[in-house]
């Protein structure tokens, strides 16, 4: 199953791949640390259009907590630059994900700080991020506009 979120005349597709690992944490994570990583996915502007294909998880040296998740460079990179060469360099960057043990999931103060200083650095291939956060029962999905963080309407197909 595709989610699919349409905002701002875009469409931003999760592929199968990727919502079965989200859908797996939903299932059996215990949630008593947090876990995360970077989406990695595919800009189609012919069908405007945004589809993460990829995600990357905990590594060794990330550091997880009962409320908190620090993604450290190594590892998400390699990946990163792995999938960027294996796609004839056409997967890039997308974005951030982690857990929270929350039904409903929702960004804390931290979240949106981060989320708003990693969109204002201009190294991105990217003009949209997006920002996910996989709860105990539901995966919410974010993006910044203008400094300003907006939850994107989630529609299961």
């Amino acid at each position: 199953m595709e989610y699919e979120v349409r905002a701002e005349s875009f469409r931003l597709e999760i592929n199968e791949n990727v919502y079965q690992r989200f859908s797996a944490y939903i299932e059996s994570y215990n949630y008593n640390v947090e876990s995360g990583g970077i989406l990695v996915g595919i800009l189609d502007p012919s069908h405007n259009s945004i589809i993460i294909t990829d995600i990357t998880e905990p590594f060794d040296r990330d550091r997880q907590t009962r409320y908190g998740f620090h993604r450290m460079e190594k590892g998400h990179q390699e990946k990163m630059d792995q999938l960027w060469e294996q796609s004839d360099f056409k997967k890039t960057y997308l974005g951030e994900w982690h857990t929270h043990k929350q039904k409903r999931p929702c960004p804390s103060n931290i979240d949106i700080k981060n989320w708003i200083k990693i969109s204002k650095k201009n190294i991105h291939n990217s003009q949209r991020l997006f920002f996910i956060i996989v709860g105990t029962e539901e995966i919410g999905v974010w993006m910044v506009v203008h400094d300003m963080v907006k939850k994107l309407e989630v529609v299961e197909n």
